[in-house]
């Protein structure tokens, strides 16, 4: 018995390897990072807000980061090749409402919405950034209007063109791949 554990074993992780390096990537490749998140970097007058119990999950994790003061930054480091920005519109009235995102401090792109909030909005996306380089990005988050509010982003962590070119691990001979993961799911 203890030598077919001995055979058996390595087998089922080389199969678990193989799913992991070759499925996970492709299913785990957008990172979701909220706003209260420890590692966003705050500078200039924000409040935070927690929706208790959100039933109808209006906003992410019922959280909200609110500024009314432009000038207002929120800073995140990610590695990744793309980055989009989430938040929201309200309540109802009439608001000067602009943000600026830039990139490694490279050419800004800013949003402007219309003046006019007829009904608060949530989830809305705020910016998404061209395609980057698989490597360390930090994107800046500006207020620069009376109100903006924040409520969270969202980061790629894959390389397509790596995992294009990337071929799979072939399963052991001595033990046929489904058989393998069929014993690990019984």
């Amino acid at each position: 018995m203890v030598v077919s554990v001995r055979v058996w074993l390595p087998n089922i992780l080389r199969v678990l390897a193989c799913l992991v390096l070759h499925i996970l990537p492709a299913i785990c490749a957008t990172v979701t990072i909220d706003n209260t998140d420890v590692n966003i970097v705050y500078a200039g007058t924000w409040s935070f807000t927690t929706i208790a119990g959100d039933p109808q999950e209006k906003n992410y994790m019922g959280t909200l980061s609110y500024s009314n003061i432009s000038g207002s930054t929120a800073t995140y480091v990610f590695t990744g090749t793309a980055v989009s920005v989430f938040g929201g519109f309200g309540p109802d009235g009439t608001y000067r409402m602009q943000s600026q995102y830039t990139i490694d401090r490279g050419s800004p792109t800013v949003l402007t919405p219309p003046r006019e909030v007829k009904v608060e909005q949530h989830r809305v996306l705020f910016f998404t950034s061209p395609q980057l380089s698989l490597s360390e990005h930090t994107l800046v988050i500006e207020n620069r209007g009376e109100q903006f509010f924040f409520d969270y982003l969202q980061f790629d962590t894959s390389d397509e063109s790596a995992s294009t070119t990337s071929s799979p691990i072939e399963p052991p001979s001595s033990a046929p791949a489904s058989s393998a993961i069929n014993s690990i799911l019984l």
